[in-house]
């Protein structure tokens, strides 16, 4: 099956999540500033954590749609998608323990990030609506 450029149907979604991960990061780097020595170690783990957690919220919401419009080829488009974030997820791991570039527990913050922003979705989305005015 050929397969066609697609565009993401639910950019609001996608925007509600991008919010809360860098609410998410904003709150992680100020814990990082007020109480740790290494402050330019962990904020490079954050960021690149973020970066990750930003970059999945992408190709999640990409694989999705491409899933959707695929058919029955779409279960194994999605769980080709799953496999490629968790190679990055395990080659940005691996970057932090050969080369020592950043604190490897706080990327993991960073990463875990989409999962706080999705549980806050919701009152993303209530917030941007009352500010939209609908």
């Amino acid at each position: 099956m050929k397969m066609r450029r697609t565009r993401i149907s639910n950019w609001g979604a996608f925007v509600e999540l991008l919010i809360g991960i860098i609410t998410c990061f904003i709150i992680a780097e100020t814990i990082i500033l007020l109480f740790t020595d290494r402050i330019l170690y962990n904020t490079v783990g954050l960021l690149i954590g973020s970066i990750y957690a930003g970059f999945s919220a992408y190709h999640i919401a990409k694989s999705v749609d491409e899933s959707v419009y695929m058919g029955d080829e779409g279960d194994k488009h999605f769980r080709k998608g799953y496999i490629l974030r968790v190679i990055v997820m395990i080659v940005i791991f691996a970057l932090f323990y050969f080369f020592d570039i950043g604190n490897a527990l706080v990327t993991l913050v960073g990463m875990m990030s989409l999962k706080w922003a999705a549980y806050i979705q919701p009152i993303t989305h209530k917030i941007i609506n009352k500010m939209k005015g609908w």
